[in-house]
């Protein structure tokens, strides 16, 4: 059985994200220097969709995992929240994250996100407590936790694995 969770990795509004794209979508028009004609690119959003796939092979290869891509889901507004990649996880492969947790000590990391996704401030009321958190009908949530931890520690590590030449061929494809 696997498990649906999702993956905030930054989304692609004003983030890091964005800003690579953005940078393949400007040399990618620039003007033509026999005619000067430009051609614009028109598919960021199909392109945003690969680029959410391309992150999610990236931590399968830090994780050693299989995770799947589902969906890359985007708010009708962003000024509550960014996109999200919905993905889905084995039992197998959630014991393989465990393990990475272990081996990078990222367990004081997560648990004070868990604190945080459950404690109380002005203007937020979370749904979980600390304890629900860990219940089994609540593994998606905890799961997502923990990818915010790995997501947050390993941004670096993206930009230098993210194949700049890959995403190329992708805007030429569209």
């Amino acid at each position: 059985m696997k498990t649906n969770f999702y993956i905030n990795f930054g989304g692609f509004y004003y983030s890091i994200h964005s800003a690579n794209i953005d940078i393949m979508i400007e040399q990618y028009e620039e003007p033509n220097e026999t005619d000067g004609t430009v051609i614009e690119f028109d598919n960021y959003n199909e392109l945003c969709i690969e680029y959410s796939k391309e992150y999610v092979e990236f931590l399968n290869e830090l994780l050693n995992t299989d995770i799947d891509f589902i969906s890359l889901e985007s708010p009708k507004f962003y000024n509550y929240s960014t996109d999200k990649i919905k993905a889905e996880i084995s039992k197998e492969d959630v014991l393989k994250v465990f393990k990475y947790i272990k081996e990078n000590d990222l367990k004081i990391d997560i648990t004070e996100r868990i604190k945080e996704v459950t404690t109380s401030v002005s203007g937020y009321i979370p749904f979980y407590s600390y304890e629900d958190i860990f219940k089994h009908e609540n593994i998606d949530i905890l799961i997502q936790c923990i990818f915010d931890v790995i997501c947050n520690n390993t941004g670096e590590e993206f930009l230098n694995y993210y194949d700049r030449n890959y995403m190329y061929e992708l805007i030429y494809q569209y």
